[in-house]
């Protein structure tokens, strides 16, 4: 990203470099967490079917929780609340990048 918007050629070239370092911070984080989630999120769903299990004997292994789901509910159900997950995702990944990257404090 910073090879391309700082090409002689980009429409950002003239921004100053606090305001490129936000900007690719913030993308590049938000994008990030997306990803993370989008990888993560059958696993998180299976462990809350876990946590929330009201028979103390039920299986405890997520592989075997996430199968029963998928094989009940799909793909979809392995899923399930990737849209809030996604919502919150992108802004809180994108302000930690953005916090913990070497812009100055204001």
């Amino acid at each position: 990203m910073y090879m391309q918007v700082n090409s002689t050629s980009s429409v950002y070239s003239h921004l100053p470099n606090i305001l490129i370092d936000a900007g690719i911070g913030t993308t590049t984080g938000g994008l990030g967490g997306v990803a993370y989630w989008s990888v993560v999120l059958p696993f998180d769903v299976a462990k809350t079917v876990i946590q929330t299990a009201p028979d103390s004997t039920s299986s405890r292994n997520p592989f075997r929780i996430l199968s029963s789901i998928y094989r009940m509910k799909g793909i979809k159900g392995c899923y399930t609340g990737i849209g809030p997950t996604l919502a919150r995702a992108f802004p809180a990944n994108a302000a930690a990048l953005l916090h913990g990257s070497s812009l100055p404090n204001f």
